[in-house]
Protein backbone atom coordinates (compact mmCIF):
# COMPACT_ATOMS: atom_id res chain seq x y z
CA UNK A 1 0.00 0.00 0.00
CA UNK A 2 1.39 3.40 -0.89
CA UNK A 3 1.72 6.32 1.53
CA UNK A 4 -1.09 8.10 -0.31
CA UNK A 5 -3.86 6.06 1.31
CA UNK A 6 -5.08 6.54 4.86
CA UNK A 7 -4.91 3.59 7.21
CA UNK A 8 -7.09 4.94 10.00
CA UNK A 9 -9.21 7.85 11.12
CA UNK A 10 -11.14 9.22 14.04
CA UNK A 11 -12.90 12.35 15.20
CA UNK A 12 -14.94 13.83 17.99
CA UNK A 13 -17.76 16.31 17.97
CA UNK A 14 -18.82 18.62 20.78
CA UNK A 15 -22.11 17.74 22.46
CA UNK A 16 -22.05 20.67 24.89
CA UNK A 17 -19.43 22.74 26.73
CA UNK A 18 -18.25 19.77 28.82
CA UNK A 19 -18.81 16.64 26.69
CA UNK A 20 -17.72 15.46 23.28
CA UNK A 21 -18.72 12.35 21.35
CA UNK A 22 -16.15 10.10 19.69
CA UNK A 23 -17.04 9.48 16.06
CA UNK A 24 -15.71 7.45 13.18
CA UNK A 25 -12.80 5.60 14.73
CA UNK A 26 -11.73 3.19 12.00
CA UNK A 27 -8.60 1.30 10.95
CA UNK A 28 -8.23 -0.40 7.57
CA UNK A 29 -8.60 -4.15 8.17
CA UNK A 30 -5.15 -4.90 6.71
CA UNK A 31 -3.55 -2.64 9.36
CA UNK A 32 -5.45 -3.82 12.44
CA UNK A 33 -3.79 -5.28 15.56
CA UNK A 34 -0.84 -2.90 15.24
CA UNK A 35 -1.86 -0.36 17.90
CA UNK A 36 -3.19 2.18 15.40
CA UNK A 37 -6.66 2.41 16.95
CA UNK A 38 -5.05 2.95 20.37
CA UNK A 39 -2.90 5.73 18.93
CA UNK A 40 -5.92 7.41 17.34
CA UNK A 41 -7.96 7.10 20.54
CA UNK A 42 -5.10 8.49 22.68
CA UNK A 43 -4.69 11.43 20.30
CA UNK A 44 -8.42 12.21 20.33
CA UNK A 45 -8.51 12.08 24.14
CA UNK A 46 -5.56 14.49 24.36
CA UNK A 47 -7.16 16.85 21.87
CA UNK A 48 -10.47 16.76 23.75
CA UNK A 49 -8.68 17.64 26.99
CA UNK A 50 -6.83 20.49 25.24
CA UNK A 51 -10.17 21.77 23.95
CA UNK A 52 -11.53 21.85 27.50
CA UNK A 53 -13.89 18.87 27.46
CA UNK A 54 -14.30 16.92 30.70
CA UNK A 55 -15.88 13.78 29.28
CA UNK A 56 -15.98 11.69 26.13
CA UNK A 57 -19.05 9.69 25.15
CA UNK A 58 -19.46 7.17 22.37
CA UNK A 59 -21.93 4.81 20.79
CA UNK A 60 -21.11 1.41 19.36
CA UNK A 61 -22.94 -1.86 18.90
CA UNK A 62 -22.80 -5.52 19.86
CA UNK A 63 -21.23 -6.43 16.50
CA UNK A 64 -18.09 -4.49 17.49
CA UNK A 65 -16.53 -6.58 20.31
CA UNK A 66 -12.98 -5.49 19.46
CA UNK A 67 -14.01 -1.84 19.73
CA UNK A 68 -15.80 -2.42 23.02
CA UNK A 69 -12.69 -4.14 24.42
CA UNK A 70 -10.50 -1.22 23.31
CA UNK A 71 -12.79 1.36 24.90
CA UNK A 72 -12.92 -0.59 28.17
CA UNK A 73 -9.11 -0.88 28.13
CA UNK A 74 -9.01 2.93 27.88
CA UNK A 75 -11.32 3.34 30.88
CA UNK A 76 -14.71 3.85 29.24
CA UNK A 77 -17.70 2.57 31.21
CA UNK A 78 -21.18 1.61 30.07
CA UNK A 79 -23.85 4.31 30.37
CA UNK A 80 -27.49 4.63 29.41
CA UNK A 81 -28.05 5.46 25.74
CA UNK A 82 -27.87 9.20 25.14
CA UNK A 83 -29.12 11.69 22.58
CA UNK A 84 -30.09 10.21 19.24
CA UNK A 85 -29.29 6.70 20.56
CA UNK A 86 -31.75 6.85 23.48
CA UNK A 87 -34.40 4.81 21.70
CA UNK A 88 -32.08 2.39 19.91
CA UNK A 89 -32.02 -0.99 21.68
CA UNK A 90 -28.90 -2.12 19.80
CA UNK A 91 -26.80 0.88 20.90
CA UNK A 92 -24.08 0.39 23.47
CA UNK A 93 -23.10 3.74 24.94
CA UNK A 94 -20.00 4.45 26.99
CA UNK A 95 -18.35 7.39 28.72
CA UNK A 96 -14.95 8.34 30.08
CA UNK A 97 -14.29 11.23 32.40
CA UNK A 98 -11.22 13.22 31.36
CA UNK A 99 -8.65 14.73 33.70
Amino acid sequence: MSGENGIGCGAYRPLDAQAAELKRIFVDPSFRNKGIASTILSFLEQEAVRAGFTSLLLETGPMQPESIALYKKFGFIDIAPFGEYADCPSSICMEKMLL
